[in-house]
C-alpha cells in the first residue's frame, strides 16, 4: 500500500481557516450575538482532522482506493478498468473508466492540487504502468 497524503500547505490552510472561524465565533459569543460561526468551526474541525489523519488516495497492488472527503464514499478503481488518463491540466486529472455490464461509467476526477509534486508523479507513473500492461 502506497498512501498519498494531503500536502502540508492544504492541511495548514484548513487549520488556519478553522482557527479564524473559532476566533470569530468566540467574538460573536462575547458580544452577545450567539454562536454564529459554530457550524463553520465544526466543519473546519472535521476537515482539519480528516486532512491530518487520512490519505485520500492509496495505491494498492491491483487497484486505487479513492476517498476525497470525510463523508464521501470510498471509490475503488481497478487498474484493469482504467482505459485512459487525461492529465493536461496540472490541477486535476481524469481517469477514463471502462464500461461494465452495458453501463457507461463516469470518469474519475482526481484533484491533483491536493498532493505534493512527488506524490503526483508517483500516482501518474503507477497509472501509466497499468495502462502499458
Amino acid at each position: 500500500i502506497q498512501p498519498l497524503p494531503v500536502k502540508s500547505s492544504t492541511r495548514t490552510l484548513f487549520l488556519v481557516l478553522t482557527l479564524g472561524a473559532a476566533v470569530a465565533c468566540g467574538l460573536s459569543i462575547s458580544m452577545g450575538n450567539g454562536p454564529r460561526f459554530l457550524f463553520i468551526v465544526a466543519i473546519g474541525l472535521v476537515m482539519t482532522i480528516w486532512s491530518y489523519t487520512s490519505n485520500p488516495v492509496e495505491l494498492r497492488e491491483d487497484h486505487i482506493r479513492i476517498r476525497f472527503a470525510p463523508l464521501a464514499r470510498v471509490r475503488i478503481v481497478g487498474y484493469d478498468e482504467i482505459e485512459s488518463i487525461d492529465d493536461t491540466n496540472p490541477k486535476k486529472a481524469s481517469l477514463g473508466i471502462a464500461a461494465s455490464g452495458g453501463k457507461r461509467r463516469k470518469p474519475v476526477r482526481l484533484p491533483m492540487h491536493l498532493f505534493a509534486q512527488d506524490d503526483r508523479e508517483r500516482l501518474l507513473d503507477q497509472i501509466d504502468e497499468a495502462l502499458a500492461v
